[in-house]
């Protein structure tokens, strides 16, 4: 995937109302239709920029308050399990190599 550059600039989001909370914004900002949008938009062939107009016109799904708090803790529930996956196959891969160099008596 292509990267796209923010001006020169960080953009910031300020939340003026308590419709949204900051986690499931940040979150819904991957969410491929979000991301497609966003590069779609962008302009440059070098480098691709995005504006805060650009990306203030995408639309996401703005549910309940505690529907958003539901959806923010599984995914930051599942994103645990994926992180522990990741150790476990740390794990398992130092194995292998230990017991292969053993084998080969290294």
């Amino acid at each position: 995937s292509k990267n796209i550059l923010h001006n020169q600039r960080i953009g910031k989001f300020i939340f003026k109302s308590n419709l949204i909370q900051p986690k499931y914004l940040y979150y819904s900002l991957f969410l491929p239709s979000i991301k497609n949008r966003i590069k779609q938009t962008a302009t440059g062939t070098l480098i691709r920029h995005t504006s805060p107009d650009r990306i203030l016109e995408c639309v996401i799904p703005l549910p309940p308050l505690k529907t958003q708090r539901q959806i923010v803790s599984q995914i930051e529930q599942e994103q645990q399990l994926v992180n522990a996956n990741k150790q476990l196959i740390e794990l398992f891969e130092k194995k292998v190599k230990e017991r292969i160099a053993k084998v080969w008596g290294e």
